[in-house]
């Protein structure tokens, strides 16, 4: 993390979008598909907005940035379903070694405030696109760095088509494209300052 932050405070927040113009229907099997919870309400974009913020508020911890794993194309997901697929990615992407490590960084603090007051001004928009298979907050001390000095930071996840995951071929680099357009767009209809959803 950078030790150095700038004059500003740091907001974050989380919007729920989707984009209605493109599909995202998990594969499940035919029984899941009877029983699901809802038709296809189209791409969902979980959109993080880091923000120069007032002062004040309770700064979150680095868990706080992990349980965006578990609603990642899931909005609607039980408390249990979304632990289960925060748990499974960190077994995952840790092999379940290093327990005591992981706990030490989820308690880890963040510069940023969850919905803190946005700071009043003009800031220039930083759009972010994380790596392949990433998450919104693969670089969240960039992006709370950056809004610490002035900028507006927005990402959303690389998702695949059907699935959580992404695959490395043109399709699906096409789809991160219309993700980040989608987000050009976000940024456009908002009125005033970049945070409000």
């Amino acid at each position: 993390m950078p030790t150095n932050p700038g004059a500003h405070s740091v907001g974050v927040r989380y919007v729920k979008q989707y984009d209605r113009t493109r599909s995202f229907t998990p594969q499940r099997s035919i029984l899941a598909k009877v029983f699901a919870r809802q038709k296809d309400t189209g791409r969902p974009i979980q959109t993080v907005v880091w923000y120069p913020a007032e002062k004040g508020g309770q700064r979150i911890k680095y868990d706080d940035y992990l349980q965006l794993i578990g609603w990642e194309t899931d909005f609607d997901g039980s408390l249990q379903e979304k632990k289960r697929t925060v748990d499974a990615w960190l077994n995952m992407v840790t092999d379940g070694k290093r327990n005591g490590q992981i706990e030490s960084e989820r308690r880890k603090g963040m510069w940023a405030v969850r919905d803190a007051t946005p700071k009043g001004g003009k800031f220039p928009v930083v759009i972010y696109a994380p790596s392949v298979n990433n998450t919104t907050f693969e670089n969240a001390d960039i992006a709370e760095f950056l809004a610490s000095h002035g900028y507006i930071v927005i990402a959303a996840p690389t998702i695949g088509e059907t699935s959580r995951w992404i695959k490395r071929d043109l399709k699906h680099a096409e789809l991160q494209v219309a993700d980040i357009r989608f987000l050009i767009d976000y940024v456009s209809r908002l009125v005033g300052s970049c945070i409000h959803s």
